[in-house]
């Protein structure tokens, strides 16, 4: 009868003890991805926010290489016209054009000012 409550004994202490350690770890591994997650979450929006900034940098950039300056362009600029010959190069000239007046008549805030 001892040897019984000293088996029972042992083995309710090991049943603890791996339940113990098993929740532990859970819990531990829980929040050390939480941790990971919201560290690569808070990279992952400066990274966008980098991009998008270079992306607007880049775009004033085309701009001011496009306007030289000057606040109107031309809807038959060479260079205008260049540059969609490279986006869009199964388009022709007519097409291209139609499209600058789609897009100056259609987009509020279009920066642009066709002429």
């Amino acid at each position: 009868k001892q040897w019984y409550q000293r088996r029972v004994a042992i083995t309710a202490g090991i049943l603890y003890f791996v339940i113990f350690i098993y929740l532990g770890v859970f819990i531990l591994l829980s929040i050390l991805l939480a941790i990971v997650v919201d560290n690569y979450w808070t990279i992952a929006k400066m990274n966008v926010k980098r991009e998008r900034l270079r992306g607007r940098k880049q775009l004033a950039r085309a701009w001011n290489l496009l306007a030289d300056g000057e606040q109107k362009l031309s809807l038959y600029d060479e260079n205008l016209l260049g540059v969609f010959r490279k986006l869009k190069p199964k388009n022709d000239d007519e097409e291209i054009v139609v499209l600058l007046q789609q897009l100056t008549t259609n987009i509020n805030r279009f920066p642009l000012t066709l002429t």
